[in-house]
């Protein structure tokens, strides 16, 4: 199954897991800007038993995903591990999983696995529908005059006949548009016209950054539990419902409270970005695997680079660096509330 998108105007793209590539436009030299979100795939779940095997198979509760709202889940392997992270929307009777486009194969193989007799049709959908990303204060008004409405809430979707808009958590408001290539491709047009700044993909993921999403990638899949990530306080669990994959040993790690690693943002003085899995070095940890490990980095626009990374707590409170103890030093940032984005 190919994962390989459309052709789409020409703007610079992520073409890997980290975000090396030139620095994102100044903040200061525009107010709205716009990405092809072309670094991001979807597969498309459809059919009758779509909601009862999703429910079985991803770490938040279906019952919560309406037409109008989106969420995060993620599918887990029987030991707990996330093997994919992905935004669930619901649109026209079908349920779409949006994730790194690298790693959709791995989440499109773990699933037919599973799917045994039900009813349903799984397809990667990457190459059918563009997605398009917007962030900066002319949002509201700018889409308003479009659409007739805009969406208020964090992850809120607003659904028309061949796009949907889904508002996400951001320094400021950001919105992606999701549908038919063409149609969307029609909208990149009229916006780059209305003079928004055309940013690669360094902004949009660097958005996902300093709002405490994560993202899971092919180098990654399998490494870390949902509580590592955040996923408990960004909606992405659900410890209410039902049985579902991996669903015995996140349940005993919450109930036990024994989580001995956690999220963090922080920020490395280097041009040069971790990849994804990268390993962390703290004296002061206690693990023989490590400090942590990075999961996700992207370049600024004054030449750094900012991460979210799983750190083994005992060595929050210390010097944590790159690989090893001459390895570049990350100096910690706040995470967001990340129970008011969830």
């Amino acid at each position: 199954m190919s994962t390989k998108q459309q052709s789409f105007p020409p703007t610079p793209g992520l073409t890997s897991s980290v975000a090396n590539q030139e620095p994102i436009v100044s903040p200061a030299s525009a107010d709205c800007r716009i990405s092809y979100l072309s670094h991001l795939g979807l597969i498309a779940v459809s059919g009758p038993d779509t909601d009862k095997f999703l429910q079985g198979q991803f770490t938040n509760d279906m019952r919560l995903l309406t037409k109008n709202i989106s969420t995060l889940g993620s599918h887990a392997n029987p030991k707990g591990r996330v093997l994919a992270l992905c935004r669930l929307m619901r649109w026209q009777d079908t349920v779409y999983l949006q994730l790194p486009i690298n790693n959709v194969s791995l989440l499109l193989e773990s699933l037919i696995k599973y799917r045994l007799r039900a009813k349903l049709d799984l397809e990667d959908t990457s190459a059918k529908l563009a997605t398009i990303g917007l962030t900066g204060e002319c949002l509201p008004p700018f889409l308003q005059s479009i659409f007739g409405k805009f969406p208020n809430q964090i992850n809120e979707l607003l659904a028309f006949e061949s796009i949907f808009l889904v508002r996400l958590p951001g320094t400021g408001y950001r919105v992606q548009i999701l549908g038919l290539t063409e149609v969307v491709q029609d909208l990149w047009t009229k916006f780059a016209m209305s003079g928004a700044n055309i940013v690669n993909n360094n902004h949009w993921l660097l958005e996902d950054i300093r709002s405490g999403l994560p993202t899971v990638y092919p180098e990654t899949a399998g490494m870390f539990l949902p509580q590592m990530l955040n996923l408990h306080k960004l909606n992405g669990v659900s410890f209410a419902k039902g049985c579902y994959t991996g669903q015995e040993v996140i349940a005993r790690l919450q109930h036990l409270g024994s989580l001995k690693r956690g999220l963090c943002r922080a920020k490395v003085a280097t041009s040069t970005c971790p990849h994804p899995g990268t390993l962390l070095y703290a004296a002061a940890s206690t693990s023989e695997q490590g400090a942590g490990n990075v999961v996700s980095a992207s370049l600024t626009a004054t030449g750094e680079c900012e991460l979210l990374a799983v750190v083994e707590l005992a060595a929050q409170s210390g010097e944590v660096r790159l690989v090893n103890p001459e390895g570049h030093l990350l100096q910690f940032l706040p995470l967001p509330n990340t129970n008011t984005i969830a």
